[in-house]
C-alpha cells in the first residue's frame, strides 16, 4: 500500500492541532492563568505591588500620641511627609519558533515550553526583588539603611521607634566577622536590627546552597527534617527554593537567587504596604504581567512569539531588612554575582 497525501488548509502540530487553536486554546489562557497566581515566593514574601508614578509616603517621628492639654490640638509635624519613586525595566525571553521547530512539535512539547518560559519568569523576579536588597547603592539611598537619605525622604536620619534612637550612619548592610555560617550571634544580631526599629513578625534568612551544609551540620543539627506547614512552607512551593528549618526565631530558605557567602534577614509578616521591597509595573495596565508577544506573521502569531515583562524592585521599608556578607572582616562589598 502506498503512502497517501493529504493536504490541509493550515498548519498543525504533529499531533493535529491547528496553530492558531494552540494560541487560542492553550497559550493564551494559560499565560492568562499564570499572570493571576504568580504572586507565589518572593514577591509574596518580600514585596508589596506599587506602580512607576511618584508616592507620597508618611515617615513617622514617633509611635506614641502626645500628651495634649485641655484645648490642645495634635502636632501635625509628628508626620514626615515624603515621597518615594520606582521604575521599571524590560525584560523578555523567546523560544523562537520557526516553522521548522512547530512541524515537529506536538501540543504537550509546546506547553511545555511555555512552562519553562514560566519558570524563567518567576527566577528573573527573584533575582532582581533579591538584587534590590543586597546591593547597597551608597549615596543613591536607595537600598537598607546605609548612612545615606534620598532627597525625596526628607529625612536625616531613620526615625526612632520608642526609646530607640537612630544615628545618620545606621546601617543595615553588615559582615558576619566569619567567612562561614558557624556563629549563632550573627542570626541574634542581624534580627534585633530589624527588631529595634519595632518589628515584631516572623523573620526569614535567605541563603545560598553553598551555605546550606554550614547551618545543617552546625546551625540545625536539632532540627527535624520534616516540614511542617507554616506561613513559609505555604508559601514557598516553587522549584529551586526550599524551607530549610527554624532557629531562634528566624526561618532559613534555601535560593539560588542568593550569591554564595552573602545572606539576607527579611522581616516576612507585613500587613499592608509596608513590606521591605515593593514590586513595580507600569501604571499602564496593559504592560502588567507576563506579556506574549505576537510574532510578525499575521496568519500564525506563534511564530517568532515572545514574551516580555515590565517590572522592577526597589527597598521601601529600609528598616525591614539586614543585608550580610560572610567575611572575617571590613566592610561590605556589592556581590559581584549582580554584575550582570
Amino acid at each position: 500500500m502506498g503512502f497517501t497525501h493529504v493536504f490541509s488548509d493550515g498548519f498543525y502540530t504533529s499531533d493535529n492541532v491547528d496553530w492558531n487553536d494552540v494560541w487560542t486554546g492553550s497559550l493564551t489562557p494559560s499565560r492568562q492563568m499564570y499572570n493571576e497566581e504568580e504572586a507565589l515566593d518572593f514577591r509574596a514574601l518580600l514585596t508589596s505591588d506599587t506602580d512607576d508614578t511618584l508616592v507620597n509616603i508618611n515617615i513617622p517621628n514617633t509611635d506614641r500620641f502626645d500628651k495634649l492639654g485641655e484645648i490642645s490640638k495634635a502636632d501635625a509635624k509628628q508626620i514626615t511627609r515624603g515621597k518615594w519613586h520606582g521604575v521599571t525595566d524590560k525584560f523578555g525571553g523567546a523560544y523562537g519558533y520557526t516553522y521548522d521547530s512547530l512541524k515537529d512539535m506536538k501540543l504537550s512539547d509546546i506547553e511545555d515550553t511555555q512552562a519553562k518560559m514560566f519558570d524563567m519568569d518567576r527566577k528573573t523576579m527573584r533575582f532582581e526583588i533579591i538584587k534590590a536588597i543586597m546591593l547597597d547603592n551608597g549615596s543613591t539611598a536607595q537600598c537598607l539603611w546605609n548612612g545615606y537619605f534620598d532627597s525625596l525622604e526628607n529625612i536625616a536620619v531613620p526615625p526612632p521607634q520608642g526609646a530607640n534612637e537612630f544615628v545618620a550612619g545606621h546601617d543595615h548592610y553588615i559582615v558576619s566577622g566569619a567567612t562561614t555560617f558557624t556563629d549563632l550571634t550573627l542570626i541574634t544580631t542581624a534580627a534585633s536590627h530589624i527588631r529595634e526599629h519595632g518589628y515584631e513578625g516572623r523573620i526569614a534568612c535567605f541563603i545560598n546552597i553553598a551555605q546550606d551544609k554550614e547551618i545543617a551540620d552546625y546551625l540545625l543539627a536539632t532540627s527535624t527534617s520534616v516540614q511542617v506547614s507554616n506561613p513559609i512552607t505555604n508559601i514557598m512551593g516553587a522549584d529551586g527554593i526550599d524551607w530549610m528549618g527554624r532557629l531562634v526565631g528566624v526561618d532559613f530558605i534555601r535560593t539560588s537567587s542568593m550569591p554564595a557567602g552573602y545572606c539576607l534577614f527579611a522581616g516576612v509578616d507585613v500587613t499592608g504596604g509596608t513590606t521591605v521591597a515593593k514590586f513595580i509595573e507600569s501604571h499602564n495596565s496593559s504592560f502588567r504581567g507576563l506579556i506574549l508577544v505576537r510574532g510578525s506573521n499575521p496568519d500564525y502569531p506563534i511564530i517568532e512569539s515572545y514574551y516580555m515583562r515590565y517590572f522592577g524592585s526597589r527597598v521601601f521599608n529600609r528598616s525591614l531588612g539586614v543585608a550580610c556578607q560572610l567575611k572575617a572582616s571590613g566592610s561590605y562589598s556589592n556581590p559581584s554575582y549582580y554584575d550582570v
